[in-house]
Parts: C-alpha cells; sequence; structure tokens
C-alpha cells in the first residue's frame, strides 16, 4: 500500500485535518477557487458558504475537516498544477511553474515567501499532507494573505486589480471562461466600491473579512 492510500485511510477514519500552526495560509489558488465555489453555492440557495462535499468546521476550536471526496479532488489537483513527479511535496521550482501561469515576471523572492508562509516544517516545499490540505480546507481571512494575493493577481504591477485579471488568472488555473467570469462577477468585483471596473488594494482587502 502506497502512502498516498495510507494517508487516505487514516484520513477517512478520522475525517479530520488539525491545524498545523498560525503561519499557515491560503494555498495555490485558493482565493480564487473558493470563490467559484461560493458562487456556485450562492446559485444554488442565495447565500455565500462552504459547499458540504468540500469541507466543514468542527465543533471544537474551528478545526477544518474535510471529506473524503474532497481530499481525493485536493491529490488530484496537487499532481496538476503542483507536484508533476507525485513525489507528495511541491518544490520551489513546481511552485513558481504553478504561479507563472498566471504571473508571468514572478520573481524568486515573491514564490520563497510564498512557500515559506505555508511551510511549517521547514523542508523548503509545500507537502501534500498537511500543508496544501489545510490551505485548501481553512480559509485564510488575514491582512497578509489579502496582501499576498492582491500582488500576485495584479499581472501587470499597477497597484490595481482588474477584472480583465482576474479572469485571465481564473482560466490560468483552470476554469472555463464561463466559470471565470462568473466568479469574478460574482465575487470579486463585489468589491468594487467606486464600480470602475479595478479593485484597489484597500477593496480587495474587504473580501477577507471572516
Amino acid at each position: 500500500m502506497n502512502s498516498w492510500n495510507v494517508t487516505v485511510l487514516m484520513l477517512a477514519g478520522t475525517a479530520l485535518v488539525s491545524a498545523w500552526g498560525s503561519s499557515i495560509s491560503s494555498g495555490p489558488a485558493t482565493p480564487m477557487e473558493r470563490a467559484f465555489e461560493d458562487v456556485r453555492s450562492q446559485h444554488r440557495d442565495a447565500s455565500l458558504h462552504n459547499v458540504l462535499s468540500r469541507g466543514t468546521r468542527s465543533a471544537n476550536g474551528g478545526v477544518p475537516c474535510v471529506t473524503v471526496p474532497f481530499l481525493t479532488e485536493l491529490k488530484e489537483r496537487f499532481i496538476r498544477w503542483l507536484d508533476h513527479d507525485n513525489d507528495g511535496q511541491s518544490t520551489f521550482d513546481e511552485v513558481k511553474n504553478y504561479i507563472r501561469r498566471f504571473k508571468p515576471d514572478v520573481t524568486d523572492q515573491t514564490v520563497a515567501a510564498f512557500i515559506s508562509r505555508r511551510d511549517s516544517n521547514g523542508n523548503g516545499a509545500i507537502d501534500f499532507v498537511p500543508e496544501y490540505v489545510h490551505d485548501m480546507a481553512a480559509p485564510d481571512y488575514t491582512l497578509e494573505g489579502a496582501n499576498e494575493w492582491f500582488k500576485l493577481q495584479d499581472t501587470n504591477d499597477d497597484s490595481f486589480v482588474t477584472e480583465a485579471e482576474l479572469v485571465k488568472v481564473a482560466e490560468a488555473v483552470g476554469m472555463s471562461p464561463e466559470e471565470a467570469l462568473d466568479t469574478v462577477q460574482g465575487y470579486y468585483m463585489s468589491a468594487d466600491a467606486n464600480k470602475d471596473g479595478k479593485l484597489s488594494l484597500d477593496e480587495f482587502k474587504t473580501l477577507y473579512s471572516p
């Protein structure tokens, strides 16, 4: 039995992913993918919430729980986008290649900082368990998270994130054009207070209110 099967059995038995430290925050593409899930949820029942097939929160200290189907989905997504050699971790080069899909000129310093915020065991990579799973299951509503993703999604570095930029990012991480537009208009652009078709950092931060 390989390590992935062991991991599935262990997590299936407990259905629990423990909190791995306050320094861990939102994962690769997490804000965009969470936004897509929220928009789909809103269409179903007119409220923004985490869908049950994705994850729930336990009553004990807000520790995130994940279902086995969602865990399997995360593993497939991790291999597809971040772990091309399927060794259970995303290295510096793998993370950089991922971010370059929507931020072509990303610097090595930015990539290193991105990894460091998630690297709870200090091995210089993002491990599938626990780091990526926790990233994806536990939303990061910190200002640090908002600042990080604002800079990553500001693809031309003009200090604004436009609707067009957000749609491009969404398509770069695998959404169809229709899904991308729905997510951006239904979630992100709701923070466009002055209706100028772009988000300032202050407007973007309002999306990160818990």
